[in-house]
């Protein structure tokens, strides 16, 4: 399974969307200095404690994105299953259903 790639050399995709769209997070902090797009991928660096999850939860939550992909590498189990446990509850704010009942 390893695969080996030039750095500098872009993977080939068959088609790429534009990101024409923001990704509106309902966090001023965020939206201001860290703009997403629709669709892109972002990181969130930091060290331990200092909120990386509380942020990725929120962004999960309140923000105006239909699939919603939670990965949790590397995270105790108990924030995983405060995900778990959390998500259920949470109601769309645009579609006015539960975020799990898309499952």
């Amino acid at each position: 399974m390893l695969q080996v790639w030039p750095v500098r050399q872009p993977r080939p995709v068959a088609e790429k969307l534009p990101g024409n769209h923001p990704l509106l997070t309902g966090q001023r902090i965020l939206d201001a200095l860290f703009p997403c797009v629709q669709g892109g991928t972002t990181a969130i660096p930091g060290a331990f404690g200092c909120g990386k999850t509380v942020i990725s939860q929120s962004l999960s939550k309140y923000s105006n994105s239909d699939i919603i992909v939670y990965v949790g590498c590397g995270e105790r189990g108990n924030e995983m299953s405060e995900v778990l446990r959390d998500f259920p509850e949470v109601i769309d704010c645009y579609f006015l259903f539960s975020l799990m009942s898309v499952v």
